[in-house]
């Protein structure tokens, strides 16, 4: 793993906005009990929106999660914790507070953010005056949109509804530094184009591609859990085959990178989302999927065996139990032939005959 490299000053210059008015003519639905936590920081003379991925689903038709519905507010978390009777400590020297809604789900709250330095990790941030601000650090434009329930307005000063509509994953501003602050924001935009199905605009792509290398300074947990976002979603097939164009497969999986071939990936979209039989009730479908996909490696004479597996789970910090899992398997010859890669028909069989499908 390389070591970090130096600090990445922010420059004080305000990021490019796109070419929109910033406000947008939509109505967005939002759950009664946010709009309730809003209400309760506007009241008390805060300025408060939804933002991220929530305000993104809602646009592309696809109401979020409850849970997903996260605000940005003025109020920081000393004074959040003067007008929610009960909050939960999530990180608040970042400026987040979990504040439960009238339904019982913990919601995030924080406060306006901007980063002061960064080391292609997690910033260093303080607090902000302005949305425009806390949306000036956001890593793509589809993300960098807000909404008031209130005022029924849609903030959105870099064009995210417009790219959204076309089907275009851009960042905001400048995509070398975008992907220089956090390194991580190259596999997050590989996960949005391929779950969202986003054409990736070609500066951004440039961007990400001579930012892989920077992915051997991220702590492995942050890859592991991307990646199980990755294959506990919709079609993981399509995200991996762009961590393969860009080189970022080869920066997750090492020596194993090889094993994700077409036939591979093909499989893994066919292991079902939901309801894996065969496999412990307690064992996440992504999971699953990573073993399916690690198989395929199982006997094809090029060390990709038992151990080499395991190594690399343990790696990416998988559990014990996760990689005892993954290696019996592979040791009881549960991994495919090569011929039932190749053919469809018998691919589908075998995800059958695992119990996975």
């Amino acid at each position: 793993m390389l070591a970090a490299g130096p600090p990445h000053h922010r420059r004080d210059s305000q990021r490019q906005r796109g070419s929109g008015t910033g406000r947008v003519s939509v109505r967005i639905e939002v759950p009664g009990p946010v709009r309730e936590l809003v209400e309760q920081l506007e009241d008390a003379e805060f300025e408060t929106w939804t933002v991220g991925g929530a305000v993104r689903d809602a646009l592309r038709g696809k109401p979020a999660e409850r849970e997903d519905w996260d605000l940005a507010t003025r109020a920081t978390p000393q004074q959040m914790r003067r007008v929610f009777r009960r909050t939960i400590p999530l990180g608040p020297e970042y400026g987040t507070l979990g504040v439960f809604g009238s339904d019982g789900v913990l919601y995030e709250v924080t406060t306006f953010r901007h980063d002061v330095v960064t080391y292609g990790r997690k910033a260093v941030v303080a607090f902000a005056e302005s949305l425009d601000e806390d949306l000036s650090r956001r890593d793509f434009t589809v993300n960098a949109m807000a909404w008031h329930p209130r005022r029924e307005v849609l903030h959105d000063p870099y064009g995210g509804a417009r790219d959204l509509q076309a089907g275009i994953l851009r960042a905001v501003g400048d995509p070398a530094e975008r992907f220089r602050e956090d390194y991580l924001r190259v596999l997050r935009g590989l996960r949005f184009a391929g779950s969202l199905g986003l054409e990736i605009e070609p500066g951004t792509w440039s961007g990400m591609t001579a930012a892989v290398p920077g992915l051997d300074r991220l702590s492995r947990e942050r890859i592991r859990e991307e990646l199980m976002k990755v294959l506990s979603g919709r079609e993981p097939s399509r995200t991996l085959r762009l961590y393969r164009r860009c080189g970022a497969l080869d920066r997750v999986f090492g020596e194993m990178a090889p094993v994700a071939g077409r036939g591979a990936l093909a499989t893994v979209d066919a292991v079902a989302e939901g309801g894996v039989a065969g496999a412990a009730e307690d064992t996440p479908v992504g999971v699953v999927r990573l073993a399916a996909l690690l198989l395929f490696g199982a006997g094809d004479g090029n060390g990709n065996g038992p151990a080499a597996v395991a190594e690399l789970l343990v790696g990416l910090r998988f559990s014990r139990d996760e990689v005892e899992r993954v290696t019996e398997a592979m040791s009881g010859g549960l991994g495919p032939t090569v011929e039932q890669m190749a053919d469809p028909v018998a691919r589908r069989r075998w995800v059958a005959g695992t119990g996975w499908g």
